[in-house]
């Protein structure tokens, strides 16, 4: 009862929702997409708001972008091996002025032998050969979706350095590199959420990874104007700046979202596009509110510090403003029963 009762005072900050779909009335016939959201993993620790960040993503590409609903494709879990074949799929319908979307939120991970990238099927295992097997790198999806005609762009809200959304170890370490190799192709677009070293951690009042919230929103119209007058027109270098922008402005500034170009230019045209939420007027008031004497649900005991800090939260490697206040960062621990509290700056 009381995780719920938490959830309800985060939403009472106002924070702009994106999982209702934006009908803009565009048409994109030539799309095609693959959305995955691997949330819940037997063998590993699992992918709080995975689901929550594909489905939103899923209602942006057919109600905004307007690509077709039967050429879309949503695993809201899949193994390595469905992954390829959705992806090898899709990309044999895509037109050739269309546009082949691939998205995934879930574990990453990172080859020892080559750096490639890799995106952990839902049958991985903490052992190191389990684990391995249980992946596909993102090269070969790469690969397989430029099989197809027209652009592929590839957006995936995952860690790549060995850990989870908690910021705790998932599978074996030697998964952790400190660099990834990178695939070039010039119709081929790569958004990643963090950096080889980083988390890609969530945001909790909204109950989304914060990455796929502010680019779930950016192609809703919230970047339209980020580098000049707003036109009715959201281009992959305005999205781009208003992510990266966003994610400081919410307290993500150990996360910086790595963005490889292909030649896909805008992302979304519209008369309808919404305006961007200030987010400044969000956090704001959060930072300057009083821990109420309220706080804690009705017939419940006073949280000690214990109870607001699990043990595992102090694995967590985000970076937050010392102005702000904010609920603790991890998908994991956003998850559980945590407060609003002040968080001091540290190095990573």
């Amino acid at each position: 009862m009381w995780i719920a009762w938490i959830a309800a005072a985060a939403f009472g900050t106002e924070w702009q929702p994106i999982d209702a779909p934006l009908r803009t009335g565009v048409t994109s016939p030539n799309d095609a997409a693959v959305v995955i959201g691997n949330e819940d993993y037997p063998f590993l620790t699992g992918v709080p708001y995975a689901k929550r960040d594909a489905e939103a993503f899923r209602n942006t590409l057919v109600y905004t972008r307007g690509v077709p609903l039967r050429r879309v494709r949503v695993l809201l879990g899949a193994s390595n091996n469905q992954i390829r074949a959705e992806v090898a799929a899709a990309a044999a319908e895509v037109g050739d002025d269309g546009v082949l979307w691939i998205y995934f939120a879930g574990h990453g991970g990172g080859d020892p032998q080559t750096g490639e990238r890799l995106l952990i099927g839902d049958t991985a295992k903490q052992d190191a050969a389990s684990f391995l097997a249980g992946a596909v790198s993102v090269s070969e999806l790469e690969t397989l979706a430029l099989t197809g005609q027209g652009e592929v762009v590839f957006v995936t809200d995952a860690c790549y350095n060995g850990l989870g959304r908690d910021g705790s170890q998932h599978g074996n370490q030697r998964f952790a590199v400190p660099s990834y190799a990178v695939t070039e192709a010039p119709r081929l677009t790569s958004w990643y959420a963090a950096g080889p070293t980083e988390l890609a951690g969530p945001l909790a009042p909204v109950q989304h990874g914060a990455f796929t919230y502010f680019v779930v929103g950016a192609l809703r119209g919230w970047a339209d104007g980020e580098l000049g007058q707003r036109d009715g027109r959201v281009t992959l270098s305005e999205a781009d700046a208003y992510v990266m922008r966003s994610l400081a402005e919410v307290g993500e500034r150990s996360q910086t979202p790595q963005l490889q170009t292909g030649g896909l230019q805008t992302l979304i045209a519209a008369d309808n596009l919404e305006l961007a939420p200030d987010l400044l007027g969000v956090v704001a008031p959060v930072a300057r509110q009083p821990t109420p004497a309220t706080a804690n649900p009705p017939n419940s005991a006073p949280l000690t510090t214990s109870a607001r800090v699990p043990a595992r939260s102090s694995r967590c490697r985000s970076v937050y403003p010392t102005r702000l206040t904010r609920p603790h960062g991890c998908r994991i621990c956003a998850s559980s029963i945590m407060p609003t509290r002040r968080l001091t700056a540290r190095s990573r």
